[in-house]
């Protein structure tokens, strides 16, 4: 579901977008039917959009079939080749409108919106009486999400599209029952939970040391509480609020990209490093794909790696333990979501004892997946002592984030 992760489609497109409506329902069809054989997607209103909107429309030039697979698709890159926008994974798409349990007639917000698909399914979910707010940062992406809206059949009144910095949401029409994040945030920032009610919800791509988690948060008075974490990932919020954390690229490596939160060690050493031949050996636990989120949430040392091209060994995105005097990293490389992880040690051991360390203490509190973890979020400086025994505190700059697990 790593949306930023996947090159760009190169296809043939379809001759005629609009010939043949049973054809393109068809695969909306089974599009739905391969989201719910794979995922827990339930909830009716959701489905119904998901066989409504036609995604082709939002994406003019990719072919139909490519239009209707489960995959994100980049729709556009900065000088660097780095992606700025994409089309979402649909079951990305689909776990986190579940996630975000908008009804009709609510009045949602949307940052980030893309070509302007999700917009739409979300329209079709508050209905006529409702209404969706979608910001971009870019002008040209807004004016195309704008047009294929239009083209669609969702014109102003039932979504408007701003451009603008989605890192102060949209005033004009707040407050929003609903907001969710299409980019991924560093922090909850506090113009998005001023337009929220009270009772509302957020759903949000956080990063929490460099890896990503779709946190539906609901407000209560001056808090958020989780109600669901689901793993995902993310282009990151651009502009003056996207955060401290740090894209370095490695020189002299084939496109390898750190990412990490200050300080970080010299790049030039880390890839030195990580020209070394790894000592490599498979991950066989069933808990694999979960130790990414055990990094995140038990240890700081956490650092990710991207590339496009893929790397050989690290695929495009791999995540670790990178020791601060950059002598040696222990990462997981291979798909997220997936078990069939391989851990990758380079350097000294420092790095993999800290692993089996953080590890071991995973184990010790019973070894929990994402869904028995929460998150509590306060404002700076109010968090009151933990009551549970096992936790983590991740400081933000707005908010003071608890970890805690069932």
């Amino acid at each position: 579901m790593h949306e930023s992760h996947l090159p760009p489609y190169e296809g043939t497109p379809s001759p005629n977008r609009t010939l043949d409506t049973q054809v393109t329902s068809r695969l909306r069809e089974a599009m739905v039917a391969d989201i719910t054989t794979r995922y827990a997607i339930r909830p009716p209103a959701i489905l119904t959009a998901l066989r409504t909107v036609p995604r082709h429309l939002f994406l003019p030039g990719i072919a139909l079939d490519r239009a209707y697979n489960d995959d994100a698709i980049v729709t556009k890159h900065d000088a660097d080749g780095l992606p700025t926008s994409s089309a979402s994974q649909p079951a990305i798409v689909a776990i986190m409108l579940d996630q975000l349990e908008a009804m009709p007639g609510m009045r949602v917000l949307e940052i980030g919106a893309g070509t302007g698909y999700n917009a739409a399914l979300l329209a079709e979910i508050v209905g006529p009486q409702g209404h969706v707010t979608t910001v971009d940062l870019d002008a040209d992406v807004s004016a195309a999400a704008r047009q294929h809206l239009e083209a669609a059949g969702y014109g102003p009144d039932r979504v408007t599209v701003i451009c603008g910095d989605g890192a102060y949401g949209w005033a004009e029409d707040a407050p929003y029952d609903r907001i969710i994040l299409t980019v991924g945030a560093w922090d909850v920032l506090p113009h998005w939970f001023a337009q929220l009610i009270d009772g509302g919800r957020i759903v949000v791509p956080l990063a929490i040391h460099t890896v990503q988690i779709s946190a539906a948060l609901e407000r209560h008075d001056q808090t958020l509480s989780s109600t669901t974490l689901q793993p995902c990932g993310f282009m990151r919020l651009r502009g003056p609020f996207a955060g401290p954390e740090i894209l370095a690229p490695l020189p002299e490596t084939t496109s390898i990209r750190l990412l990490a939160e200050p300080p970080i060690p010299d790049s030039a050493r880390v890839a030195a490093l990580f020209k070394t031949t790894p000592r490599k050996r498979a991950l066989t636990d069933t808990h694999g794909a979960a130790l990414r989120i055990v990094l995140a949430f038990m240890t700081t040392e956490v650092v990710s790696l991207l590339s496009h091209p893929p790397h050989p060994l690290l695929g495009y995105h791999a995540t670790g333990i990178l020791t601060p005097e950059g002598d040696a990293a222990c990462v997981l490389a291979g798909e997220s979501g997936s078990d069939q992880l391989a851990l990758l040690e380079y350097g000294t051991s420092n790095a993999a004892q800290h692993f089996e360390q953080v590890v071991g203490e995973w184990r010790a509190i019973g070894s929990p997946s994402l869904s028995q973890w929460s998150m509590q979020l306060y404002p700076k400086g109010t968090m009151p002592p933990p009551q549970q025994p096992a936790f983590s505190l991740v400081p933000k700059e707005h908010w003071d984030i608890l970890l805690s697990h069932a």
